[in-house]
């Protein structure tokens, strides 16, 4: 780097400092690789739904936590039903374009199953949009298999940490099973089947917080981690809240793999 005799020397020292901190970061970025792609998305400030305070701090804690852990994050805005869709759509785009990708989606917020469906809603689901989910809500099959098609070769781990908005005149339940099949998946719920959430008390929900923790432990898959969140939240909440998932993975998935022997 050269630089005219006029300049003074503290200047030139300041400058070279500058110029060495903004290389080593580009090349520090071109250099990392991402262990996966995540999108994640929480959903407070519903317009017309009850607003879910600890659903955005769940979403910031579960960027957080797959950043940490090497994932390349894209966070979702949710304002609309539209912008989620398109959104998504971006993101399925993203993915495409690498070879046997690790996928996270984690979603925290209002959801619903109906007709065998689930569904998740952005900020301007209106309150009658329960009674047709389909024109006010995303459905979770569709997002699957938007991000992680039948024909892709990615693995994808969908977390769904919905407080149910339940049917008119139904008792209110957790999200429900999957009634299609799916490829190289894992689709994790906050809570069982015909069950609530527990009460949210704190600045995040209790799935979260403990799938945060979990998530970063070394050499245990994904498969025993959701086993270990389940026993730990329903522990944590006296057995009011039990998480659920559905798992077909031909091999297990670590996000943070075993040290290697010297």
């Amino acid at each position: 780097m050269a630089f005219p005799d006029w300049l003074p020397f503290a200047f030139r020292a300041l400058a070279c400092v500058l110029y060495a901190s903004f290389a080593a970061t580009d090349i520090a970025s071109a250099d990392e690789k991402a262990v996966g792609q995540a999108f994640v998305v929480g959903v407070s400030n519903y317009r017309n739904l009850p607003k879910l305070p600890v659903a955005a701090n769940d979403a910031r804690l579960i960027a957080d936590t797959l950043a940490g852990l090497g994932f390349d994050v894209t966070v979702g805005s949710a304002a609309t039903r539209s912008d989620l869709l398109a959104e998504i759509a971006r993101f399925e785009d993203k993915v495409r374009q690498i070879e046997k990708p690790i996928i996270v989606f984690y979603y925290s917020g209002h959801g619903i199953q109906l007709e065998g469906e689930d569904y998740l809603f952005a900020q301007d689901a209106k309150a009658a949009a329960e009674a047709d989910p389909a024109t006010g809500g995303v459905g979770l099959n569709t997002i699957i298999n938007t991000i992680v098609p039948d024909s892709s070769d990615a693995a994808g781990l969908f977390f769904f940490d919905a407080d149910r908005v339940p049917p008119r005149k139904t008792k209110p339940a957790g999200m429900m099973p999957l009634s299609q099949s799916f490829g190289e998946v894992l689709i994790g719920f906050s809570t069982s089947p015909g069950e609530p959430r527990a009460k949210q008390k704190g600045t995040n929900g209790i799935f979260a917080a403990i799938l945060a923790r979990d998530l970063q432990l070394r050499d245990i898959g994904v498969q025993d981690i959701m086993h270990k969140v389940r026993d730990e939240v329903s522990d944590a909440t006296g057995g009011l809240q039990n998480p659920w998932y559905n798992a077909s993975l031909a091999n297990e998935i670590y996000l943070k793999p075993p040290h290697r022997g010297n």
